[in-house]
């Protein structure tokens, strides 16, 4: 029996704006999101947000926060995660691919800004902030 999955999405402010990248692979490819990942076992929801975006971007957040949780069952991928929204603040360093298996670049943008098309649990996410 297939497992629903916990995932973490990573909305990252710095002067302004928030870093989102182009997913590359087998889920969502092409598309726009914040940085995240799986949770793993025995790991606090701030260790997962620290450790997936320096293992995606390069880049330390502190002032981590929990903003919601997004319930995304995609039928059409045979796919179930609950992906937990966080907001944190840009501590350092400059945002690099550092799996470029998984993200073609990572760029800061104003809320507004956010290129087409985002991924379906970040759609979903910016869906319910308005």
């Amino acid at each position: 029996m297939p497992n629903v999955r916990v995932g973490t999405a990573v909305i990252i402010k710095k002067k302004g704006k928030i870093l989102i990248g182009q997913r590359k692979g087998a889920h969502g490819e092409g598309t726009w999101c914040p940085p995240g990942g799986l949770l793993e076992f025995q790991e606090t929801f701030e260790q997962c947000a620290k450790r997936e975006t320096k293992e995606e971007t390069g880049l330390d957040i502190e002032n981590i926060q929990v903003i919601t949780a997004i319930n995304n069952p995609q039928e059409s991928w045979g796919t179930h995660y609950v992906t937990i929204f966080f907001s944190a603040d840009w501590k350092s360093g400059e945002p690099i691919v550092c799996e470029p298996d998984k993200c073609t670049e990572w760029k800061w943008v104003n809320l507004n800004e956010i290129p087409e098309p985002k991924f379906a649990p970040f759609q979903t996410f910016l869906d319910q902030q308005t």
